[in-house]
């Protein structure tokens, strides 16, 4: 697939199956101070359909404001390679959460980690095949590289890196155009 055709691909899939009205909860956060509301208001977002009140409590519980204020200020500051490590330092928070937090901050930076979003890059080849459904400790791993090929997709289609995201999410690795692009 040239270019053109990834990009047509990838904002059809967008389009197709990602709400983007989904993205108002968490778009007032771009650039803020993190504390534990703004966190919590990331858990909810992205753990939507799984468990986000018995994250939210074990969150809640775990850490206090001034914890989370100044740990999530470190990630904010650090390094692409050391801010998620950084963020998941927190108690409750995984890699894939952590992922999440760091694209509320800055969605020009980073991107959010999903399995989906991982099915669609290794199918684009821009990754080597795995797990489905990387543990935490092989997301760590997966991290620098999965960034890395989110970004480069962006710069090379001409896109920002949150429409990158929705795009590979939307697609699940589904190669083929969505139905109403055919």
């Amino acid at each position: 697939m040239n270019d053109h055709d990834t990009r047509a691909w990838l904002l059809a899939w967008r389009d197709e199956e990602y709400d983007l009205a989904y993205d108002s909860a968490i778009e007032n956060l771009e650039g803020k101070a993190f504390g534990v509301e703004e966190v919590v208001q990331v858990l909810r977002w992205k753990l939507v359909k799984l468990w986000p009140k018995r994250a939210e409590a074990a969150f809640r519980n775990a850490n206090d404001d001034q914890l989370v204020r100044s740990t999530t200020a470190r990630a904010f500051a650090a390094p692409p390679s050391l801010a998620l490590q950084t963020v998941c330092s927190l108690k409750g928070i995984g890699p894939v959460v952590g992922s999440a937090v760091l694209m509320a901050h800055s969605p020009r930076l980073f991107t959010v980690m999903d399995v989906r979003a991982l099915a669609s890059l290794r199918a684009l080849s821009l990754l080597p095949s795995g797990d489905a459904r990387p543990s935490a400790r092989s997301w760590f791993r997966i991290w620098p590289d999965y960034l890395d090929a989110s970004i480069h997709l962006a710069r090379e289609l001409g896109l920002d890196l949150r429409a990158v995201d929705q795009g590979l999410w939307a697609a699940k690795g589904r190669m083929a155009p969505p139905s109403s692009a055919t």
